[in-house]
């Protein structure tokens, strides 16, 4: 029995058929991507006011969430054909396939998961243990996950950790809050990490 025919990368069912033709099967896989990346940009895109800063009154075209407003908006309605598509093909996608989806998913894009959740630990580490210390714990660790971790890339990770401080401390005089740890060492020690580490 034909289940429908293909135009392009669109289906038309027949109101009676209960297989999948193999291109039906191979798009429902994606399904649930399309969705969960509908869902993230509505939002980021709802969320897009709270995050950007209007510096300028010289018009909307010269605002700076112009750019990102126009690359969601695509993205979000992109993302929402791609679901009411696959609606077409809920019935024939099970839970089981669903969750074997999102472990595969999780396996391929492992180390991606493990960097995100490395910034998210830099970010609340900076104000613990400071600039330096944090960046060195972040490079360390991304060389871990990426199995690329010895006495030479250790090394080099210590000079990018230090060239990171002297650009962003020293040149460009980026101030962070005092440090937690830094409040432990004696009063001149104490400022001279806070200003330069």
């Amino acid at each position: 029995m034909r289940v429908g025919a293909v135009m392009g990368s669109k289906f038309f069912l027949s109101a009676k058929c209960d297989e999948m033709t193999d291109e039906m099967r191979e798009q429902s896989k994606t399904q649930p991507f399309y969705f969960t990346f509908f869902c993230c940009c509505s939002v980021l895109l709802y969320f897009i006011t709270d995050e950007v800063r209007i510096f300028t009154d010289k018009g909307w075209y010269l605002q700076p969430v112009l750019g990102p407003a126009i690359g969601l908006s695509i993205m979000t309605l992109m993302s929402f054909i791609k679901t009411i598509q696959g609606i077409a093909f809920i019935k024939h996608v099970s839970l089981s396939s669903f969750l074997h989806y999102i472990a595969q998913v999780v396996s391929i894009h492992r180390i991606t998961f493990w960097a995100i959740g490395a910034f998210y630990v830099y970010i609340h580490l900076l104000s613990l243990i400071g600039f330096l210390p944090s960046n060195l714990v972040l490079l360390m660790f991304m060389l871990f996950i990426t199995k690329k971790l010895n006495r030479y890339w250790a090394l080099i990770a210590s000079a990018v950790a230090i060239g990171i401080v002297v650009i962003f401390r020293v040149v460009v005089g980026l101030w962070m809050d005092d440090v937690w740890l830094y409040s432990l060492l004696p009063d001149a020690a104490a400022d001279f990490c806070n200003m330069y580490l």
